[in-house]
């Protein structure tokens, strides 16, 4: 209607100029015309009316009325879109034998504006302006945007079938402020919303939605935040097949009540401020690829065990998306869990994630072949596990504390060179089969433990020199020494005693041969021979000086050789 009657204005002031040219050669051609009215420049007045008031430009000549007229038509789209109001002029104009008269008019057109921006949010959501509110007037709560076309914005409704069937027509953008009521049910009739796009009800009071929201039409975006909602029954959103984004938020909800099977191209969801919201709820909805407005601000409500009883914990939906996916990497059969999960200081990015992995008890005759990233805590115990040979995995890179407990492993050799032996902090490994201890692989430093109870260890001299006085070395970190026997000791071989008890002397006797008395023979060997030499000796100088042999010599037989000596 407006771009009728600027056409009208403009096609106006075209008749006009053409009858003043055909006035003036009249004028001209009767001999007639008025100097004086010639040079005093007749003008044609054009006002520009805005929302402030009328404001008049300048006056145009005369002569120039026809080069005005051009340029109007040159930039009449120009005029179409701009949002002023556009002045028709009308001009009569009288010939007569001696004089022309010219006669001015002014008419105000209505005020027409063409929106330059989208109307609505990335999420395809409308939202009207505050300010609307405030200065809305009319017996009617709706009424239409004037900045965005096809926009009806409704105020302190109570009744909100009513309030938009107020506003005749048929709209693509409902935005609805301060509506009350009890049960949300919007049953309008079809011709006022079945192109509608966006539905917004916020900061209202609304108690519940249990019937299906907008049946007539499918929108895009539906936001019914801030309105105290407690309860929304699954059939509200049922016939919402085209929804993308679903803002909740800042209300007192606990679940989500969606059927996302019924939602394929649902994608955006807004909860928070809410009860909080269960974790499973939001956790459906991850498994759903549904992505979450301001996710570092939604949180949600779970349940925790810690020793004998169990509290209600609120945590991050960042927590809760780095458990799902710790689950999707679990090894089968066992169970996983988060360990930590810490942020910055404007809890935006992730710093630390650690994970659990529980295998206890299923009869695993080896280690998990891999472990979810992170994975710090491994609990493996009561299994027929023999060899710890998977340690040197790259996925137990980042292993600090191991349950190894009630196994089959017989040997620590195979975790020589591993990553764990060195940055360890816990390992477990009683009543399992070892014999011996390479204490030259345990490096404990302060605040790490290791727990050796129930190994049948040997008792030999090694364990008494060596790994008895490496335990009392260690007594902080291996807290169990008291509980840890040995058997096979020289008194019994089958009674169990304490290794920090065994004794050394007792242990590393060695039993004795005929080579440990070689030295013994030898030396009674020597000190024969040099008594055999000094007894022939004796004899010798007595035979010479007393002309006989003592003792025993004398008594002994004569040999064949003895004429040799006479």
């Amino acid at each position: 209607m407006t771009s009728f009657v600027v056409r009208l204005s403009l096609l106006t002031q075209m008749v006009t100029a053409a009858m003043i040219r055909i006035g003036l050669l009249l004028a001209m051609a009767t001999g007639v015309l008025v100097t004086a009215n010639v040079a005093d420049h007749p003008v044609v007045s054009n006002s520009l009316t805005s929302t402030e008031g009328t404001v008049t430009t300048p006056a145009t000549p005369l002569a120039q009325v026809p080069e005005v007229v051009a340029e109007s038509e040159d930039k009449f789209e120009e005029e179409v879109s701009s949002s002023t109001s556009t002045t028709s002029t009308t001009t009569t104009t009288t010939t007569e034998a001696t004089t022309t008269t010219s006669t001015t008019s002014t008419t105000t057109l209505p005020t027409t504006t063409t929106t330059l921006v989208p109307p609505t949010n990335q999420f395809g959501c409308y939202n009207a302006e505050p300010d609307l509110c405030r200065t809305h007037t009319g017996d009617c709560e709706c009424a239409p945007d004037p900045t965005i076309p096809d926009a009806l914005y409704c105020c302190n409704a109570t009744d909100i079938n009513k309030a938009i069937s107020c506003a005749d027509g048929s709209w693509k953008y409902i935005h609805m402020r301060n509506l009350t009521v009890r049960e949300l049910v919007l049953n309008v009739s079809n011709r006022y919303i079945k192109t509608l796009l966006s539905l917004s009800i916020t900061d209202g009071s609304i108690h519940k939605i249990s019937s299906s929201l907008a049946r007539y039409s499918s929108p895009l975006c539906l936001n019914i935040s801030n309105n105290n909602i407690s309860e929304i029954q699954e059939r509200a959103f049922k016939e919402l097949r085209n929804l993308t984004m679903l803002d909740i938020s800042h209300n007192n909800l606990s679940s989500i009540p969606i059927q996302y099977s019924t939602l394929t191209p649902f994608r955006w969801l807004d909860v928070r401020e809410n009860k909080p919201m269960l974790c499973k709820h939001l956790l459906e909805a991850v498994k759903h690829n549904i992505t979450f407005v301001q996710e570092q601000e939604t949180f949600c409500l779970t349940s925790r065990t810690f020793n004998w009883f169990e509290s209600e914990v609120v945590i991050r939906l960042q927590q809760l998306q780095a458990a799902d996916q710790l689950q999707q990497n679990c090894p089968r059969q066992c169970r996983c869990e988060l360990e930590r999960l810490n942020f910055d200081l404007n809890n935006t990015e992730k710093k630390t994630i650690t994970a659990k992995v529980n295998c206890s008890g299923l009869n695993f005759t080896d280690f998990p072949e891999t472990l979810p990233p992170d994975t710090v805590t491994l609990d493996v115990s009561n299994n027929n596990i023999t060899s710890l040979k998977a340690l040197n995995g790259k996925s137990y890179q980042s292993l600090v504390r191991l349950y190894a407990d009630d196994n089959q492993i017989t040997s620590l050799g195979e975790l020589e060179g591993t990553g764990f032996l060195s940055h360890f902090t816990f390992f477990a490994i009683r009543r399992n089969k070892l014999r011996t201890i390479q204490t030259y692989l345990l490096k404990l430093d302060l605040g790490t433990f290791l727990f050796l109870e129930g190994n049948s260890m040997t008792c030999d001299c090694n364990a008494a020199k060596n790994f008895k006085n490496w335990l009392l070395s260690k007594k902080a970190q291996v807290p169990d020494q008291d509980l840890i026997l040995c058997e096979g000791t020289a008194s019994s071989s089958s009674h169990q005693v304490k290794m920090v008890q065994i004794l050394e002397s007792k242990l590393c006797q060695s039993q004795h041969d005929w080579t440990d008395y070689i030295y013994y023979v030898i030396a009674i060997e020597i000190i024969l021979l040099v008594a055999l030499v000094c007894k022939v000796s004796y004899d010798y100088w007595v035979f010479k000086t007393a002309g006989y042999l003592p003792w025993p010599a004398n008594k002994m037989p004569k040999l064949p050789c003895d004429c040799l000596c006479e």
